[in-house]
């Protein structure tokens, strides 16, 4: 319970699950960032781990399950959230989706723009100056 109750103050992302879901979210909550990796293909990884599955006996299975039940709740909980925040983010943001997120299409100065403009009302950014000076000490 802890543990869910925690996730559901973070921004949560798939990114092994859904790789362009991933992209929005991280972009929308995390503008600055402006380059990501490529997508790894992990079809491989999957097929293996199907066979391997198939080939443990039933007992092994279940007993897997039940040693993995908490963290099979924790997850369960974070695909949740994954998915809402995506939903939330594709709905505030209508058409524009398109253009979004900055993350891994645009230059370091051109995800800079983008950032200053999204933040440009907030105390941070109009003390952005100052706080970059205090952290570089």
């Amino acid at each position: 319970r802890t543990a869910i109750w925690r996730l559901k103050r973070c921004v949560v992302g798939l990114q092994t699950e859904d790789f362009d879901g991933f992209r929005e979210v991280l972009g929308f909550h995390f503008p600055w960032i402006h380059q990501l990796r490529k997508e790894r293909s992990s079809k491989g990884e999957k097929i293996r781990g199907r066979s391997l599955l198939k080939s443990l006996p039933h007992f092994a299975i279940r007993l897997i399950a039940d040693f993995n039940k908490k963290d099979m709740q924790v997850y369960r909980a974070a695909r949740h959230q994954s998915r809402t925040q995506l939903a939330r983010i594709r709905r505030s943001r209508g058409d524009e989706s398109a253009s979004w997120p900055p993350v891994a299409k645009e230059s370091e100065q051109e995800a800079k723009a983008i950032v200053d403009e999204a933040l440009a009302h907030t105390a941070t950014f109009r003390n952005h100056q100052r706080l970059s000076e205090y952290l570089m000490r």
